[in-house]
């Protein structure tokens, strides 16, 4: 998964649109179990999801889920 750093405070996270079951997740704390869902939802553009996430305070680390 590319990510991007588009220049305006925030990066673009970028993934294939297909399969399009996958679910970005996020976690500030890579020795617990506790992902959870960005929420944003990505603007498809019929080849790849694109999802801009704005900078917070402290770490967070991102995952592509398939159920």
């Amino acid at each position: 998964m590319p990510i991007i750093n588009t220049g305006t405070n925030a990066v673009a996270m970028i993934w294939p649109s297909i399969p399009t079951t996958f679910d970005l997740q996020q976690n500030t704390d890579l020795n617990t179990t506790n992902w959870v869902s960005v929420g944003a939802v990505p603007n498809d553009d019929g080849t790849n999801n694109p999802v801009l996430i704005s900078p917070a305070a402290g770490n967070r680390f991102f995952r592509l889920k398939w159920p």
